[in-house]
């Protein structure tokens, strides 16, 4: 059973090529007290828990994930951003492919490819690049999301191929095989 924790910021690239017998994981946790910089983390298997202050740059490779949280830090000033790419091939699970997502700040950046189920994911603003080819349980975010693209600005996109439930202020609505749009300059 693989467990990794640091104290401070995390810019290590991490390649784990096997997968625990008995829990089936290829890295069962790992916690960041700072930010993860740029770091490429690529497992054989699935992960358990990720958690980091905030995720800057990087990618996350592997079959699905339980939860990635990005937590911020009032002290440090960290807002608890996620830029990363996760893509995440739904192998082995008849669980969501991504369980859990919490973000403090915004998915700031960085391309999603989720084949499989996601479960409920929270952040602020979404300007990244987030595929999904199956159902998501629940999608909550501070802004609103449009079945049209804005002109003009930086742009957040959401594909799914399922059932999306989504809440924000002012808006919820259940849709079915939908791209939406959020306009970064909107917040």
């Amino acid at each position: 059973n693989r467990k990794t924790g640091t104290i401070g910021d995390f810019s290590t690239d991490v390649i784990l090529t096997g997968v625990d017998a008995r829990r089936g994981m290829s890295l069962n946790k790992l916690q960041i007290s700072g930010k993860v910089l740029g770091a490429h983390i690529t497992l054989a298997g699935p992960a358990g828990t990720l958690t980091a202050a905030q995720w800057d740059g990087g990618a996350i490779n592997g079959t699905w994930i339980k939860s990635i949280m990005s937590k911020g830090n009032r002290k440090t000033g960290t807002i608890g951003d996620f830029s990363t790419d996760v893509i995440l091939t739904g192998a082995a699970t008849t669980k969501a492919t991504l369980g859990r997502v919490s973000i403090a700040g915004d998915i700031s950046g960085g391309t999603w490819s989720i084949i499989g189920n996601a479960g409920k994911i929270k952040a602020g603003l979404l300007s990244g690049d987030l595929s999904i080819s199956g159902n998501v349980k629940s999608l909550k975010l501070s802004q609103p999301l449009s079945l049209l693209a804005p002109i003009g600005g930086p742009v957040g996109r959401l594909q799914v191929g399922g059932t999306i439930a989504f809440r924000s202020p002012g808006q919820r609505f259940s849709l079915t095989a939908a791209v939406l749009y959020s306009d970064w300059d909107r917040h």
